[in-house]
């Protein structure tokens, strides 16, 4: 999959790709050695990788789940967290985590439909004041992404960005709509 980020690249240097891990997967023994093999095998360049995870998959053993969070940010990669909302983080426990991105859940986007932004904007500010990128998952609508840019939200992805494609239709897509300082999102499959 990280072969596939130097054609996005090119286009934008700014794109990357996100790979969800599991709570299983964050276990276990020698991730941090493979994604190192990876990188290192694909040329790709590490700030192009977001490993995801759900609050789920942290949940547990905080202080492990850190550590190999620690480990895998250490190789380059920015570190996303999944579904924000869905769960039960204490705001100390996000504070603890290597975590770059917060990806506001999907329920959260579809009650703005309703007029209804007070969730969605004081998750956009509590993300922002110690640094995190947000993301808004499930952006469907065009008003949708009206509010989310009035409120501060950094990037998002649904079907109104982007339906999933083959990485030969994202690139003539990018080729095409891509002008200098302008970010097209892909969304995730």
């Amino acid at each position: 999959m990280l072969d596939q980020l130097a054609p996005l690249r090119r286009i934008d240097p700014r794109f990357f790709i996100t790979v969800n891990l599991s709570a299983r997967q964050l276990r276990r023994p020698g991730l941090v050695e493979e994604v190192a093999a990876d990188l290192v095998a694909s040329s790709a360049p590490a700030d192009g990788l977001v490993i995801e995870l759900t609050e789920s998959a942290l949940a547990g053993d905080a202080e492990a789940a850190a550590s190999r969070l620690d480990d895998l940010r250490a190789l380059g990669p920015r570190i996303a967290l999944d579904d924000f909302g869905t769960g039960y983080p204490s705001l100390s426990y996000l504070r603890s985590l290597p975590i770059d991105l917060i990806k506001i859940a999907q329920p959260f986007i579809r009650e703005m439909s309703d007029g209804d932004t007070t969730f969605v904007a004081a998750i956009v500010g509590l993300c922002h004041d110690p640094g995190f990128l947000t993301v808004a998952e499930g952006v469907e609508e065009a008003p949708a992404v009206a509010t989310l840019q009035r409120i501060g939200c950094d990037l998002g992805q649904g079907y109104h960005v982007a339906h999933p494609m083959e990485l030969d239709e994202l690139v003539t897509l990018m080729e095409h709509q891509h002008r200098p300082g302008a970010v097209v999102r892909s969304h995730e499959p």
